[in-house]
Parts: C-alpha cells; structure tokens; sequence
C-alpha cells in the first residue's frame, strides 16, 4: 500500500511541476491539459488489483492484462498529448503515425 501512495504522490508533484514548467511557452490551457494527464493516471492507479504492488505475490493472466492494459494506455495517453503539444503542428501527426506503426511491428514481431 505504500508504494502506490508513493506513486500516487509522486505522480501528481510531477504533473504539477509539469504545469509550470510549460505555462510560460505553451500557455496555460496546453500546461493544465498536459498536467492534468499526470493527475488521471495517479488516481488510477487505485484501480489496479493490490496484489500488483506487492513483492512475490504471483498474478493471475486476468490481473496481468488488466495492469498491461493499464499501463499501455497511460503510456499511450502520454506520449500521444505529449508529441501533439510539444511537436509543432505539421509534423505531429508524422510522429504519432511513426511511432504507432513502430508499435505496431513490434507488437506483431513479438
């Protein structure tokens, strides 16, 4: 249980640093929107199963897709509002199409 306050914590000083950190170049609403990304993936991490964050414990398949699941998503969520507010405007969309057909290949690689 202490790691996921940990991370929880952690996870929203990080999204407020981000917050400030962007203000100034990209404005306010870009800074909260990026931020606030910050803040939806602290809390949900306490919708994970609490086995997830004990040492030794083994998962069933069903928990380990839902925290894989969980994961790729957030991680998704990220980089995706990350790459369309902090990549100029032409060549957003070239990234995230780079970046999703790389995932793409790996995943059917795999």
């Amino acid at each position: 249980m202490n790691i996921r306050i940990w991370l929880t914590l952690l996870l929203f000083a990080i999204g407020i640093g981000v917050m400030y950190w962007l203000q100034g170049t990209y404005g306010g609403l870009t800074a909260v929107t990026v931020g606030s990304l910050f803040f939806l993936f602290a809390l949900a991490l306490w919708t994970l199963p609490a086995a997830s964050f004990q040492r030794g414990n083994r998962l069933d398949p069903m928990q380990r897709r839902v925290i894989g699941a969980f994961l790729g998503i957030g991680l998704g969520m990220f980089g995706g509002l990350a790459v369309a507010a902090l990549v100029p405007r032409p060549f957003n969309w070239i990234v995230l199409g780079g970046v999703a057909l790389g995932v793409t290949i790996w995943y059917y690689r795999r």
